[in-house]
């Protein structure tokens, strides 16, 4: 026989109710205050942090319309075309590196992926603003090429 079995009905009743109170003070204490505080936490910091957008607004304007800049490498174009070849896995494929003038650079390639190829001038050229001045392929199998390629800085 449990406890509930052994009480009387209004005393049963009683006592369910106190422990129905209990669990919701509980429920209320535990859960729904904690709740309620972090909210009240995350509206202080999205305005704290609304205020400094809004402090940065005219900066971020500024560096959205400016023209974007390419990180213009200084040193010998060969040597950054060789490490930058090395860096996309495209050494292997590399003939040779000749420098034409200061500025300019012939490099000549054999059984490179077409995709890789275009995919690597279009990152030399967005990041460094070396760009190509003259370029000819010749198809050896289905995506590869052979050929050569003059960069100019």
């Amino acid at each position: 026989m449990n406890l509930l079995d052994r009480l009387q009905p209004g005393e049963r009743r009683t006592l369910l109710m106190a422990l129905g109170a209990a669990a919701l003070v509980l429920l209320w204490f535990y859960g729904w205050r904690p709740l309620v505080q972090a909210e009240a936490n995350a509206r202080t910091e999205i305005q704290r942090l609304s205020e400094g957008l809004g402090a940065l607004r005219p900066e971020i304007e500024r560096l959205a319309a400016a023209e974007p800049r390419a990180l213009r490498y200084t040193g010998s174009i060969a040597a950054e075309l060789d490490r930058r070849a090395r860096e996309a896995r495209l050494d292997s494929n590399l003939v040779g590196i000749e420098s034409l003038s200061e500025d300019r650079v012939r490099i000549r390639y054999k059984a490179v992926a077409f995709d890789v190829l275009v995919g690597w001038l279009e990152q030399l050229e967005r990041e460094t603003g070396i760009r190509i001045e003259e370029w000819s392929n010749e198809r050896v199998a289905l995506g590869f090429v052979d050929g050569s390629v003059v960069l100019t800085r």
